[in-house]
């Protein structure tokens, strides 16, 4: 065995060894957070392990806020992301809370599955056998799950404003509609499904070449 191939050997299991740590702390998780949600809906705990995500318009200059045990320094008219969550405050329209905590569930295991067709490829990389037919499958597929996250997350993100918009927020802080979206998700997507394209053909002029050997 060559020393690129030793080399290429043990990046691929090094980075099968990261996936699979991240699958599992991704499982945590996606476990975790049914079994919480159907506590809080029976209300025996008042945990809360999911938080939302907020943009507001800071008003101040040169001191701190503190806002859910956070300090923020505010500078005048500061546009910052806080954290928070509607557990302990009165709300009208609860279910908007449940939906953005369920959609979060679906997030994570779109996530995992992501994750495990990552895995797959590593594993065929692994294996010597990048010109699977499956990983131009799994690449594609990789790509979707990246589409679909950027409206699923924004919509997240306004499920977010729609709830903070029924807390009593302190005079200093004003709402921002989530304005911008993460534009990085959907470019990350159409560049996977371009590999995608390219693995597929790279994958039949490979096949070609073994018919004709």
């Amino acid at each position: 065995m060559s020393k690129s191939n030793s080399n290429k050997w043990s990046t691929s299991g090094i980075l099968i060894y990261l996936v699979q740590f991240a699958r599992v702390i991704t499982l945590f998780w996606l476990l975790m957070y049914p079994v919480v949600l159907l506590l809080q809906i029976l209300d025996l705990t008042a945990i809360s392990i999911f938080k939302l995500d907020m943009t507001v318009h800071l008003q101040g200059l040169n001191s701190y806020y503190e806002f859910y045990e956070q300090q923020y320094p505010l500078m005048h008219n500061q546009v910052v992301t806080l954290e928070f969550t509607p557990l302990g405050y009165p709300m009208e329209n609860k279910w908007l809370y449940y939906l953005a905590y369920i959609m979060q569930i679906g997030l994570y295991a779109a996530i995992f599955y992501g994750l495990t067709l990552i895995k797959n490829i590593l594993s065929s990389l692994k294996q010597n056998n990048p010109w699977d037919e499956e990983n131009s499958s799994r690449l594609r597929i990789i790509s979707y799950l990246l589409l679909i996250a950027f409206p699923y997350m924004y919509s997240i993100d306004w499920l977010a404003y729609l709830i903070a918009q029924e807390l009593s927020l302190p005079t200093k802080i004003h709402l921002v509609p989530p304005f911008f979206p993460e534009w990085s998700l959907l470019i990350a997507g159409f560049i996977v499904l371009l590999v995608a394209h390219l693995f597929k053909q790279g994958t039949r002029i490979y096949e070609e070449q073994k018919l004709t050997i």
